[in-house]
């Protein structure tokens, strides 16, 4: 059972002299708080009462840290008055890493379970990640891609918390793997693509960036009345969805030119263009890539006044070589996060 007590810690604030005594309550754990720990650890709300010995193993941070001499005779940590503080840490992530580090035999084998939420094992790496514990780290990372690789993991697993651990920790292996599992899932609409734009635009980095591209190209397809109605979305998502949107038909109804080799430049450009516009394309207006892949593998030329099936000319394939090439060039990340595009 948790018990709620008020407890007083210290924090020295950056460049000041003195410390200042802040309230906060606090309740103890009800697992990972033992009567015979000899160290204190304050995360969120929650007190946890551990043993060193076991925090210090695996050449952990925690070994320089919890092994420098105490500077006062009731140092942090010592006491639920005065615990040791993890800022920046959540209590979920924290109590994953105490859960491995005291694991008993019959949860070390559910990890390896392939009905355990790959969450929760991404949780346990991410920690030993954080706070240098190399062997648990790549006991887990090696489970992780064990079950990437045999695609145990849920049907509905959106797998942005494994992607971002990949990352952090540069597993380029894994990170790849996990990589095209989020994008398959972004295009195929499986993925909660609200979510995956609120989690992506946190990130600063290529890969979030292409994360971040495709939600928001993949939502855009969906159309207007969808973004009004998701109560998710914030004011700027949907400013962003309509800017791409819009610009997205634009390109796709504007006029191109290119080098004909052609002796009628401007019947060759009129009749393509009306080749583009009648072409049976099934997907949403705004699906400008979409549209180009069909147009150029569907192979529908104007013949008589009809649609057929028929090679291009040799002029409206190099038209065509210039469109692809266009819309291809066009930034999607830049498109719907400069509101300026």
């Amino acid at each position: 059972m948790e018990e709620s007590i008020t407890t007083t810690t210290r924090r020295d604030g950056a460049g000041a002299s003195t410390s200042n005594l802040v309230a906060k309550e606090a309740r103890r754990d009800s697992r990972f708080y033992f009567a015979d720990g000899n160290v204190v650890i304050l995360v969120d709300d929650n007190l946890f009462k551990v043993h060193r010995g076991v925090l210090m193993q695996d050449s952990s941070i925690f070994t320089t840290i919890l092994s420098l001499p105490p500077p006062v005779p009731n140092p942090e940590g010592s006491s639920d008055e005065n615990p040791f503080i993890l800022h920046q840490e959540s209590t979920e992530t924290f109590r994953a890493l105490l859960m491995v580090l005291y694991a008993l035999p019959h949860e070390i084998v559910a990890i390896h379970n392939p009905e355990t939420n790959i969450d929760d094992i991404v949780l346990i790496a991410k920690a030993a990640h954080k706070y240098g514990y190399i062997r648990t780290e790549n006991w887990a990372a090696d489970v992780l891609s064990s079950r990437i690789s045999a695609a145990q993991y849920r049907e509905n697993q959106d797998f942005l918390r494994l992607l971002d651990y990949a990352i952090l920790s540069d597993r380029s292996s894994l990170r790849d793997r996990v990589f095209k599992l989020v994008m398959c899932s972004t295009k195929s609409g499986s993925i909660n693509l609200s979510r995956v734009i609120h989690f992506a635009e946190r990130k600063e980095n290529i890969w979030w960036n292409k994360v971040l591209e495709g939600a928001y190209y993949r939502y855009a397809l969906k159309g207007p009345s969808r973004w009004n109605s998701d109560p998710s979305l914030l004011k700027r998502h949907k400013r962003n969805l309509y800017i791409g949107y819009c610009t997205l038909v634009d390109v796709r109804q504007s006029s191109f030119t290119w080098a004909h080799v052609c002796e009628d430049e401007g019947a060759c450009s009129t009749s393509f263009r009306r080749q583009l516009e009648i072409a049976p394309f099934p997907g949403p207006m705004a699906d400008l890539l979409g549209w180009v892949d069909y147009v150029a593998q569907s192979g529908f030329v104007i013949r008589k006044g009809q649609l057929r099936r028929a090679p291009l000319t040799p002029c409206h394939t190099v038209g065509l070589d210039t469109l692809m090439a266009m819309v291809y060039s066009l930034d999607m990340y830049e498109l719907f996060t400069n509101s300026s595009y």
